[in-house]
């Protein structure tokens, strides 16, 4: 007895080994509350336009500029926060990278291309233009107009553009483990993060995007398809790699490996962008705050590495410049018709993506709104930090209404009656709508209405007593908008019933 109780504490052991080995190379998650803390203390706001403490110049003689440091360390906040969720140790603001990405900036303003390998503006100083040369290609770029915050989480994290998903590169560069310094510059919405610092040590944990605990609004895209990585930081064989991504909410499982792209996009990244060993994989899925998933995979370790990763809003710890106004709050369209909704948006620049939350019932394309079917639904107009703007749309279908009106005035008409044992048989005029019910009523005598629904047009009245005179009458009525709607009575007839 005593030997099979040890072999099965070994067997029991040995499964909760296995488990924690599984895990045991994932970076350490925080918390939801600890994240939501984090991104209140540092007054995270994705939105910010940077300002400038000495303006730049774009035209000879060239200077470079230098942004502010307040927007300097909102943008190295915002930069942190990703790595927090992430979980790996926030960077500092160095004053020379800081330059040479501002010089980086200017170039391609000048040149008004964004390039890793920009050409000589006419006129530039050698000096100056080999300092910014050099960081160009050690630096994440970007020219959207939305600000340094706005590229650092839905441009260079996002990384879903079509050449940047095989590698999802700027994001390896934002979620370096050696990563200990950066510096950030912006000239006319040329914008540059200094990338390639490595004077920190590899922590040889795995870094997993979307993180384990993962804010919706770090992870956001108007088409929902953004790629999830996982880094582990050494060469992985993408021929013997297979994930499985299990939501749990409804038990939806996705299957991703070289071999079956079905569900999405799969690769394997080995460059040196950041850490190596980098597995992508695009799901195309919406995501709400409570959303929770299982990930596993095989062919990188000698078992499966798993993890969850759960989705939670932090929107109330956000500071938001959006302001989106629709020119309406509610409207109505018939079936087949349109109408144009128009969004006023603060900051002027800032894109805006629409939505129907219900396709059947109406669908949008950029504000022009259609009707389908008849019901209501939302017409949402998104920023992409998540602030929206609603209108609710009723689709009336003009048939129905005109069906309804002919149903309300329609008198029926009772066009036979005979009478048999026990039983009465009356047949119906039938309207012009279709699929509709007959309701007959009848009763002896001054007793009460007794009825009967019949979906022909022919009905008989069961189970009378012989002899007595008994008063009938008749409507029809169908379902409109979750609701009878009945034509009038028809004429009440007196029948007498005198077969014995």
């Amino acid at each position: 007895m005593r030997k099979q109780s040890f072999f099965l504490i070994a067997f029991i052991a040995g499964i909760l080994l296995f488990s924690m080995n599984a895990r045991a190379q994932m970076i350490d998650a925080k918390s939801p509350q600890e994240i939501r803390n984090y991104i209140y203390s540092k007054k995270i706001n994705l939105e910010e336009m940077p300002a400038y403490s000495v303006t730049p110049s774009t035209s000879q003689p060239y200077t470079t500029g230098n942004l502010s440091q307040g927007s300097l360390n909102s943008a190295l906040n915002t930069l942190n926060a990703v790595r927090y969720i992430a979980g790996l140790p926030e960077v500092s603001l160095d004053t020379d990278l800081c330059q040479k990405a501002q010089t980086t900036s200017l170039i391609n303003a000048v040149n008004n291309y964004q390039s890793h390998y920009p050409s000589k503006p006419q006129g530039m100083d050698e000096a100056m233009y080999k300092l910014g040369f050099d960081a160009a290609s050690q630096s994440n770029l970007a020219h959207t107009g939305n600000g340094l915050n706005y590229d650092i989480v839905f441009g260079w994290m996002a990384d879903n553009g079509a050449n940047n998903l095989s590698s999802v590169g700027h994001r390896k560069w934002c979620l370096s483990s050696r990563m200990r310094k950066t510096g950030f510059g912006l000239v006319n919405d040329y914008a540059t993060m200094y990338a390639l610092d490595m004077s920190g040590t590899k922590n040889g944990r795995y870094v997993a995007w979307p993180a384990q605990n993962m804010p919706l609004e770090f992870f956001y895209e108007v088409d929902n398809m953004l790629p999830w990585s996982l880094t582990v930081g050494k060469t992985v064989n993408a021929s013997g790699v297979s994930v499985t991504l299990t939501r749990r909410n409804d038990g939806k499982i996705l299957h991703f490996s070289a071999t079956s792209m079905a569900d999405g996009y799969f690769n394997v990244d080995n460059s040196y962008k950041g850490d190596q060993g980098c597995i992508i994989f695009q799901p195309h899925l919406l995501y709400s705050a409570g959303d929770s998933f299982h990930v596993s995979i095989s062919g990188v370790d000698s078992s499966p590495i798993e993890y969850d990763v759960s989705f939670f809003s932090v929107s109330d710890c956000l500071v938001y410049n959006t302001e989106i106004n629709l020119n309406k709050d509610n409207a109505s369209i018939d079936v087949g018709k349109t109408i144009k909704l128009s969004a006023k948006v603060k900051p002027d620049k800032t894109k805006i993506a629409w939505m129907s939350s219900d396709t059947s019932i109406a669908t949008v394309n950029n504000g022009t709104v259609k009707g389908i079917s008849e019901g209501e639904t939302d017409i949402v107009a998104y920023a992409p930090n998540g602030v929206k703007a609603v209108c609710r749309v009723t689709v009336t279908d003009p048939s129905i209404t005109k069906n309804i009106k002919i149903l309300k005035s329609y008198k029926p008409k009772i066009k036979k009656k005979s009478a048999s044992k026990k039983s009465i048989i009356l047949t119906v005029e039938k309207p012009s709508i279709k699929n509709v019910q007959f309701e007959v009523q009848y009763k002896k005598g001054s007793g009460k209405w007794v009825s009967i629904i019949s979906k022909k047009n022919k009905i008989k009245i069961k189970k009378l007593k012989a002899g007595k005179k008994y008063k009938i009458r008749v409507r029809v009525y169908k379902k409109y908008r979750d609701n009878n709607q009945y034509s009038k009575w028809s004429k009440t007839i007196s029948f007498l019933r005198i077969q014995q």
